[in-house]
């Protein structure tokens, strides 16, 4: 009698087990349909300050919840919610932070049938030193700008706005602060843009600015 008992319950604790690891499973199926797809912008893009967050539409959602975290502070900086897949994000976004960003699919009820949490950097402001935007120069300038903290190298991207569409002149990469242009211009409008750039590549300050070249 003893060892019927016994058998019997090992019999019911493997059925138990079983149930529990089935239940499991089942719910992963389910976690994994609930992920929003992001369209813009990709995990550690950097962005402007005033982004426009995309994604795709999700089924049966009648509005979408989103969510913007400073990743430094914990400070919850932005909550709107929309019927659209598209976000644009206003007031602008103190550069120089990474923040993280949720989206929350609703049904009809209010019940988040879907959502993603992934981040973006928002570019800080980089300092042009010269020359100043709209100063006109002579035809072989000498780009300059201050050093960004954590940069590690520098890209420099110089345009003909007077070309259309606009002409790229030169679109280097420097560990220096300065740029050399050593084409000489032709008399017009240019426009200058540098990216600080960290080790790993990431976009992390930007400078954009314009000078003229006389006759």
């Amino acid at each position: 009698m003893l060892r019927t008992m016994i058998v019997l319950s090992l019999f019911l604790l493997l059925v138990g087990c079983s149930m529990s690891g089935g239940n499991e499973s089942s719910g992963n199926m389910t976690a994994d349909q609930q992920n929003v797809a992001v369209i813009w912008p990709g995990a550690n893009e950097s962005v402007d300050a005033q982004p426009v967050l995309q994604w795709e539409a999700f089924p049966e959602a009648a509005q979408y919840q989103v969510i913007i975290v400073n990743g430094d502070s914990g400070e919850t900086v932005f909550r709107q919610t929309t019927t659209e897949g598209v976000m644009p994000v206003t007031p602008p976004l103190p550069g120089g932070v990474r923040y993280t960003w949720t989206v929350q699919a609703q049904d009809a009820n209010g019940e988040v049938i879907g959502e993603v949490h992934t981040f973006f950097r928002v570019k800080d402001g980089l300092t042009a030193v010269w020359p100043a935007n709209g100063e006109s120069v002579d035809n072989k300038p000498i780009l300059q700008w201050e050093p960004y903290p954590d940069a590690v190298n520098y890209q420099v991207v110089l345009l003909d706005d007077d070309a259309y569409p606009p002409v790229v002149i030169a679109d280097e990469e420097t560990k220096e602060t300065s740029f050399a242009v050593t084409t000489p211009l032709e008399p017009g409008s240019y426009s200058w843009t540098v990216w600080a750039k960290d080790a790993n590549g990431t976009v992390i300050a930007e400078a954009n600015n314009q000078f003229m070249v006389e006759k």
